[in-house]
């Protein structure tokens, strides 16, 4: 099997469902995955569903580049109880990626979206002394704003996503935070950030 569209791909994909009374179980897994840039090969997704809850967990394995990650995921759907509007709160279980010898640890209390906002509850990635921690409400609203803090935090492992367009960022040590202003419609930043020892593509 063999599916294409546009740039992206998927091989050898082998796709389980089960219905069962009043749950539904879902197992994916496919030789290679080509996605936006990303190439993701022993790609796997386990999920069920039952009463408006969705448990999914991801995993893909790259020996050869030694890149790696574990996503797991819990969306539970329900309205505000302010407005009415449908909104799915997720919450993560024990998740990580790995790259360049290092392991990053991925964990947050919970993310509510809807289709007005989106509320961050202390969402981090962190690895040893290195961390980029975000907080805080994205929407239309010049009252809302997100909230991103940075210890030490390299951006080295966003190099797998500007690889896409034919970059490397092989080191880039970050400081500081940076405040995003009504993200949905008119954004605007205010950000104090130090950068060291960047490196784009060997340079």
């Amino acid at each position: 099997e063999y599916l294409e569209y546009n740039d992206n791909f998927i091989t050898d994909l082998n796709l389980t469902v089960q219905n069962q009374a009043d749950s539904l179980s879902l197992f994916i897994r496919t030789e290679d995955v080509y996605a936006a840039g990303f190439y993701m090969p022993s790609f796997s997704v386990i999920g069920g569903a039952r009463n408006n809850e969705v448990t999914v967990s991801a995993r893909f394995s790259d020996t050869e580049k030694q890149r790696s990650a574990l996503i797991g995921l819990t969306s539970v759907f329900e309205r505000d109880p302010l407005t009415g509007d449908p909104r799915a709160n997720i919450r993560f279980s024990p998740s990580s990626f790995s790259a360049q010898g290092q392991t990053w640890s991925i964990r947050g209390r919970g993310i509510r979206a809807g289709k007005k906002k989106v509320d961050v509850d202390r969402f981090v990635i962190s690895s040893g002394g290195q961390s980029m921690r975000v907080y805080g409400t994205a929407s239309s609203q010049k009252s809302d704003t997100l909230h991103f803090n940075m210890t030490h935090f390299d951006l080295a492992p966003l190099g797998n996503f500007v690889a896409g367009i034919g970059y490397t960022l092989d080191r880039g040590v970050t400081n500081g935070h940076a405040d995003l202003v009504s993200v949905m419609k008119d954004p605007y930043i205010s950000a104090n950030l130090t950068i060291d020892s960047l490196s784009i593509s060997g340079v």
